[in-house]
């Protein structure tokens, strides 16, 4: 997940895209809680979005969190989406899939 680089005198993270981080973000991570533990722990409906685009940062990590997600979960790849979900409509279409979702389970 990280390694040092010397050559930078930085973490290097590997999230499906390369970032350069400092060693007070690497003991936060080191400190987080287990998150597959976390998730398979949830016992409501679950929806697990993510963006699906050449450098989307977190698509395996969405993949593998949904793993571990009880039933009733899905799993939603918005299309052209950056992290932030500003690309076009992409916003637009994360609302709906969430909403839908909402109303399905509410």
């Amino acid at each position: 997940m990280y390694k040092f680089s010397r050559k930078h005198n930085s973490y290097i993270l590997n999230w499906d895209l390369k970032i350069i981080v400092g060693e007070k973000y690497v003991q936060s991570i080191k400190n987080f809680p287990n998150e597959l533990e976390l998730i398979s722990n949830i016992n409501c409906p679950t929806q697990i979005c993510y963006a699906d685009s050449k450098h989307a940062a977190l698509k395996k990590a969405a993949h593998r969190y949904y793993k571990y997600a009880k039933e009733p979960k899905e799993l939603v790849g918005i299309k052209g989406a950056g992290h932030c979900f500003i690309e076009g409509e992409t916003g637009n279409k994360l609302y709906e899939k969430t909403a839908n979702w909402f109303l399905k389970h509410i």
